[in-house]
């Protein structure tokens, strides 16, 4: 029951529709962290309450048989780290972390508790997982952005304007995969 829980966490990205859980047959009510790495603005607030939803809908209702624990790392490398220690404090039963900086400070530290990523780059090329198919470990989880799709957008951008010579990339400059997107496009290009 409990690694289904798991996976109702990772299908929270898809929204699958599905009959409720009901109560963990010990009755013992299970710890639940959801951490996101981000400032706590509105769409922040959205998608962490939408994970909750999604959870409660398959019947892990808080003050039932599930505890919330939310925390917020302000995309402050030293509030997340901060947010890390206090989770390995709590001891949950399972962790939901959101953004890549965030997951990579929970997989350097947590060992033995599941954790599911949501809204991440790509797990793979991070260092986050060793494989998309068997990411091994205690992680698993659903990327929101692939690199390689950075191939597939220069190829349809190449089909639609093929005399195009200048292509411009806007990337937030501290977020966490600008480099390996910034490398993708730069081994693409030549091919065009």
């Amino acid at each position: 029951m409990f690694r289904t829980l798991i996976l109702i966490i990772t299908a929270t990205a898809y929204c699958l529709p599905g009959p409720a859980l009901g109560q963990h047959k010990n009755g013992r009510i299970k710890h639940i962290v959801i951490f996101d790495g981000s400032r706590p603005n509105n769409a922040v607030r959205g998608r962490v309450a939408t994970i909750k939803k999604k959870i409660q809908a398959k019947g892990w209702v808080e003050g039932k048989n599930a505890r919330y624990t939310i925390l917020y790392g302000q995309s402050s490398a030293k509030i997340i780290a901060t947010s890390v220690d206090k989770i390995v404090s709590l001891k949950p039963d399972i962790i939901c972390v959101s953004t890549g900086i965030a997951a990579h400070k929970i997989k350097a530290r947590i060992k033995g508790i599941p954790v599911v990523f949501v809204h991440v780059p790509n797990p793979l090329t991070s260092g986050l997982v060793k494989s998309l198919s068997r990411p091994k470990a205690n992680l698993t989880g659903v990327a929101t952005w692939n690199i390689s799709a950075t191939q597939k957008l220069l190829e349809i951008l190449n089909t639609i304007a093929p005399k195009t010579k200048t292509v411009v990339t806007v990337l937030i400059p501290v977020h966490s995969a600008k480099r390996m997107y910034v490398s993708q496009i730069l081994q693409t290009i030549p091919r065009y």
